[in-house]
């Protein structure tokens, strides 16, 4: 830069002028530093949900990056997990016997529940078995 033959003002102009501009690049430096971080971060954050969809649904790596890849919303991310989910169960049932695969679990209280007590001899219970 020349200085001589300018007046202080139009000086003091481009000195200004600079320093505005050498912070503006600063700043512009530091958003762009800060998004390389934001998007380090999203990355790690997507490697660990991809680990515990694979331990919580038993999928493979494929199949995680699959659903990462299109649905990247959480609705519908949320909507095709349940899915997997419900083909999980189906799985679980065909395992155990020969029911067919869409027949609804009973509740553990239904398969270990106890017996009612034997009637006793004037109650409800006995007239109803009186009367069957």
């Amino acid at each position: 830069m020349v200085y001589e033959n300018m007046t202080s003002a139009s000086a003091s102009d481009m000195l200004r002028d600079r320093l505005l501009q050498i912070a503006a690049e600063r700043k512009r430096k530091e958003l762009e530093r800060q998004q390389e971080q934001e998007a380090l971060e999203a990355k790690q954050a997507e490697k660990r949900n991809r680990k515990s969809y694979m331990e919580r649904f038993g999928m493979t790596r494929k199949e995680v990056r699959k659903l990462m890849v299109w649905s990247p919303q959480r609705s519908g991310r949320q909507n095709l997990l349940e899915k997997r989910i419900v083909e999980l169960r189906k799985q679980k049932r065909a395992k155990k016997g020969n029911a067919p695969a869409d027949v609804q679990e009973s509740s553990p209280q239904k398969q270990h529940g106890q017996p009612k007590a034997p009637a006793k001899k004037g109650g409800v219970r006995a007239r109803k078995a009186v009367k069957s």
